[in-house]
């Protein structure tokens, strides 16, 4: 595999590539092709290459819940759902997607994306956003 040039602010490819694979391996998911671009150095990208259906769709393939961040939520965490870009309490799992429910209740949802522990900035927004909608009368 080529590397690209080193410049300031830049990642090597080669080891951008492999922290991919890795990171894609331990999820379950693999890409054959996934290489360093041909384009020019300078531009650093990758190559993800191409995928037949029958590896996307190949039995045996891990837990559809465990999510690429190798992070696996449990009934009442507080998480940040990727996809929303909201904080959610987990409140149950249906097949390959998980419910969250608002902080302060509400209409459930699937998250069908990238979920991970909500950060202490992340909960604190949610809670003023919370605390907010109450004192305008909006929730109980």
């Amino acid at each position: 595999m080529a590397t690209a040039q080193q410049g300031p602010n830049t990642t090597d490819v080669t080891t951008a590539v492999e922290t991919l694979r890795e990171a894609m391996t331990a999820a379950g998911i693999v890409l054959p092709s996934l290489g360093a671009d041909v384009g020019p150095p300078s531009l650093n990208l990758t190559a993800l290459g191409r995928v037949g259906v029958d590896v996307v769709l190949r039995p045996g393939r891990r837990d559809p819940g465990v999510r690429m961040s190798g992070y696996t939520p449990e009934i009442g965490d507080l998480v940040w759902d990727e996809t929303t870009c909201k904080v959610g309490r987990v409140v149950d799992r249906v097949g390959p997607y998980w419910q969250l429910k608002p902080l302060g209740g509400g209409r459930e949802w699937d998250a069908h994306g990238l979920l991970r522990h909500a950060t202490a900035a992340e909960r604190l927004s949610a809670g003023v956003a919370l605390a907010n909608a109450r004192s305008r009368g909006e929730l109980p």
